[in-house]
């Protein structure tokens, strides 16, 4: 029997409440540019855009690991179905609360089916289709340290290196001319997570990844603003790209991080009882928090400037998180609902 890594329950915790702190500071890239609110949103949006790479990152921490098995069975009938039919039920729920709130109509439901942050579940689902394929890499240490060079490569160092605006003639060519996708996109954060987990050893891992996130943290930050301020509009490039420098070197910070501080073993069980309980929740709340946030929370004027908001978007955060918590046990509760769309 595998034994329980704590440290990726807690960065399961942490990646969900990263998300939901992202999709509140962004409101404030709408208000007076280079403003105050704005400034907030940018150091927010910088400090928290890890969450989704790592929560690919754990996913292939435990999906790529051979020493657990997996049949195909159990991977399209247990893993992949749950979440399409999660998908399909709660992007019908989200269509109809965005049709009604506009006057209902089949053509408005149609046109508001789905809700922005569920692309992140057919990703997760694509994921899945192929670990049979990576976990023939990953059996191999020769071959997973070779995928995770070349993805790195392709994946993150060519992008940013073509993203210098004298080198925009090779980029077109390049774009245009190498179709190389294997290595690319969030199967790179897939691989990578199993290959931190299992194989990655360095001396003096905790220091150099508070560094590494930290240098990450600020190239962010510093880099939108100025790439904003240079644009005369918030530039995306930055802190709207889970692929970027900044993006890659605070998910790798906060993973080692993590690994290095979080022990297998737990002295207080009761915490231990919790964060499994709270980690088994998170995607749940992952799927309701827009609903809490946007849809109760907004209309009551409970949002990201309600007051400071230094301060507003942590407490809307932590508000939004546990009352989606909340939300989900109770769903959990009524049979059926557990299996089928949490």
């Amino acid at each position: 029997m595998i034994k329980r890594k704590y440290y990726l329950d807690v960065l399961r915790i942490l990646s969900i409440f990263a998300v939901i702190v992202i999709h509140i500071c962004n409101k404030g890239f709408t208000y007076t540019f280079n403003g105050f609110e704005w400034n907030v949103s940018n150091v927010y949006n910088s400090i928290f855009r890890f969450c989704i790479p790592v929560f690919v990152m754990i996913s292939g921490a435990l999906m790529l690991n051979n020493d657990k098995e997996i049949t195909l069975k159990k991977l399209y009938l247990k893993n992949a179905l749950h979440l399409v039919i999660a998908f399909v039920i709660w992007a019908i729920i989200y269509g109809l609360i965005k049709s009604i709130g506009t006057g209902f109509s089949i053509s408005s439901f149609i046109q508001n089916f789905g809700c922005v942050h569920l692309w992140f579940i057919p990703m997760i689902v694509g994921l899945y289709v192929i670990t049979p394929l990576l976990r023939k890499i990953t059996a191999d240490e020769k071959a997973t340290k070779y995928f995770v060079i070349v993805s790195l490569v392709f994946t993150f160092l060519i992008p940013a290196v073509l993203s210098i605006p004298q080198l925009n003639a090779v980029k077109d060519y390049y774009d245009n001319s190498v179709f190389f996708h294997f290595t690319l996109g969030y199967v790179s954060y897939y691989v990578l997570g199993y290959y931190l987990d299992q194989q990655f050893k360095m001396k003096k891992e905790l220091p150099i990844s508070i560094i590494v996130f930290i240098v990450g943290a600020l190239l962010m930050a510093f880099g939108t603003r100025y790439l904003s301020i240079k644009n005369g509009e918030l530039s995306t490039f930055l802190c709207d790209n889970f692929f970027s420098i900044p993006t890659f070197l605070m998910s790798i910070g906060i993973f080692i991080f993590f690994k290095n501080i979080i022990k297998d073993e737990f002295k207080n069980e009761k915490v231990a009882k919790g964060l499994v309980f709270v980690s088994n929740n998170c995607f749940g709340i992952y799927i309701i928090h827009v609903l809490v946030f946007k849809y109760i929370f907004e209309p009551i004027g409970f949002s990201f400037a309600s007051f400071n908001p230094i301060f507003s978007t942590l407490i809307v955060a932590i508000s939004t998180f546990v009352v989606s918590l909340l939300i989900t046990v109770v769903l959990k509760w009524i049979p059926g609902l557990k299996k089928f769309i949490l």
